[in-house]
């Protein structure tokens, strides 16, 4: 796919070398792998996670969840999870795109955008998906402006928030609607589980 293609060059870009790196824009943080790597325990926030290029695999309790280029995970509150790079090479490296996701930003379109109908909540934190070619030309706008500062200000949060209306308007949209709820049960597994984590480092620090 053409869009793709070109989301995974400009990431290629800007990630030159292998792990995460921040951008100039702030949510947005781009990964490279050149290699398969082992499983590996993290706590994941919520947040866009796109695939351009490559293959990796998320396990969440007895679920796998997979992966491949244009397929994008939704996370909806901090979840411990356990991931790893299934598919990169040196010359077509695994590339990955993280968007975390604003509060205010999402509760704000979310009381505009309408729900989809027919798309009931599930109360699990993470799903995956296939990108829309829609949902693909948010993402490329946004990543574009890496290589205009000038606009960036300006337009950066426009093409963040098209990123999020996508969702809010696709079969991801009741789960991202609950990430605002503060009663919420997503909402309260996340709080408890923030709380776990904090007291854990407290305890060993």
């Amino acid at each position: 796919m053409e869009k793709l293609s070109k989301i995974a060059a400009l990431i290629a870009r800007n990630a030159s070398k292998d792990g995460f790196h921040a951008t100039p824009i702030e949510r947005v943080t781009l990964a490279r792998s050149s290699t398969v790597t082992m499983p590996m325990p993290s706590v994941y926030r919520p947040q866009l996670c796109l695939v351009a290029q490559g293959g990796k695999e998320v396990m969440l309790g007895d679920r796998v969840f997979t992966y491949a280029p244009g397929r994008y995970g939704v996370v909806t509150y901090d979840l411990p999870a356990t991931g790893h790079v299934v598919e990169a090479t040196p010359d077509k490296p695994y590339l990955c795109l993280y968007l975390d996701f604003d509060p205010v930003m999402l509760g704000d379109l979310a009381q505009r955008v309408p729900p989809p109908p027919g798309t009931p909540f599930l109360p699990i934190g993470k799903t995956v998906s296939e990108a829309g070619s829609s949902l693909l030309d948010a993402v490329l706008r946004l990543l574009r402006l890496l290589d205009d500062p000038a606009a960036l200000p300006v337009l950066g949060p426009l093409a963040e928030q098209e990123i999020l209306y996508r969702l809010l308007a696709g079969p991801d949209g009741a789960r991202m609607r609950h990430i605002t709820s503060s009663q919420g049960r997503v909402a309260q597994v996340g709080r408890a589980i923030a709380w776990i984590g904090q007291n854990f480092r407290e305890r060993f620090s």
